[in-house]
């Protein structure tokens, strides 16, 4: 047996010779050593991406095909690879940076030793930022988002349907129609957050605006109560009086749903009523008409 063999001993040629005292010595026939290079591995595929983004880990293979071979994140190690290709390459997405590196291999012919196997791969992961704030508004109204860690400074916000809702390079969200819109946030490393924003209705209110007259302190009043006209469903009512016919500056005079106005006091009075649907969503109706209390 030949032990020790090394690659600089491939090709050599060997023979037996039995000598004794007898003549002719007998010879074996000649035999040529074959000496197999061991294989070798090189991972590598160091890169940074943000936390789930898939990245990309080659290992290059010498020796003999078939390959077979296990590889590390330094923590759980694969299940044996089989491969008949030079070049293995696999995907990884990860929540936390880990070291990958070969931990066996073998080839068709040889096992390789642990200096066979060089090179790592260190996926570096950068954390995805966080959206907070309240992630609802109504139709005209604004809701502030914030994003954590330090903002893209180009494009640090974006929102995926504008017709429902913008917002503005400081988070500001503003509604432009009911529905929802997918709205993202990215940092300085480039790492993307979405969060899904929704845009509630307005509710509707419109009231009577007949002018009305009546007298002063009639037992009943001789007056249409104001009844008002709503789609969606309302949760508070207010109405208000006011001495102009505006709809703002007015004095609150009423939490009903309906509401007759009072005769005791001569004069001209308007009114107009705001309501809050169940999504917190306010409107104001349109003016009343003219009641005038003789």
């Amino acid at each position: 047996a030949i032990s020790g063999a090394t690659l600089s001993m491939n090709g050599y040629k060997y023979k037996l010779i039995v000598s004794g005292s007898c003549s002719p010595n007998d010879e074996s026939p000649e035999v040529t050593l074959t000496v197999n290079p061991r294989p070798t591995s090189v991972i590598t595929g160091s890169t940074t991406v943000c936390e789930n983004t898939p990245a990309t880990i080659s290992i290059a293979l010498t020796g003999t095909a078939p390959w077979n071979f296990t590889y590390s994140d330094g923590t759980t190690t694969s299940s044996t690879i089989t491969t008949s290709s030079s070049t293995y390459t696999f995907s990884v997405s990860l929540a936390s940076t880990k070291t990958y590196t070969v931990t066996s291999l073998t080839d068709a012919n040889c096992t390789a030793a642990s200096g066979d196997r060089t090179g790592s791969a260190v996926i570096t992961i950068n954390p995805l930022p966080t959206i907070t704030g309240t992630l609802s508004a109504c139709v005209g109204s604004t809701t502030q988002l914030s994003g954590s860690a330090t903002a893209n400074p180009t494009t640090p916000w974006s929102s995926a349907s504008t017709g429902v809702a913008t917002i503005s390079n400081t988070g500001l969200v503003t509604g432009v129609s009911a529905g929802t819109s997918v709205i993202s946030y990215k940092n300085t490393n480039g790492c993307i957050k979405t969060e899904t924003v929704t845009i509630h209705a307005l509710p509707t209110v419109s009231i009577p605006n007949t002018n009305q007259s009546l007298c002063l302190n009639l037992t009943p009043p001789s007056i249409t109560t104001l009844t008002p006209t709503t789609f969606t469903t309302i949760s508070t009512y207010q109405w208000y009086s006011n001495a102009s016919a505006s709809t703002s500056g007015g004095t609150a005079v009423s939490t009903s749903s309906t509401f007759t106005p009072p005769n005791i006091n001569a004069g001209e009075l308007y009114y107009y009523l705001t309501v809050t649907n169940n999504n917190g969503c306010v409107a104001t109706s349109n003016v009343s008409g003219s009641i005038k209390v003789f």
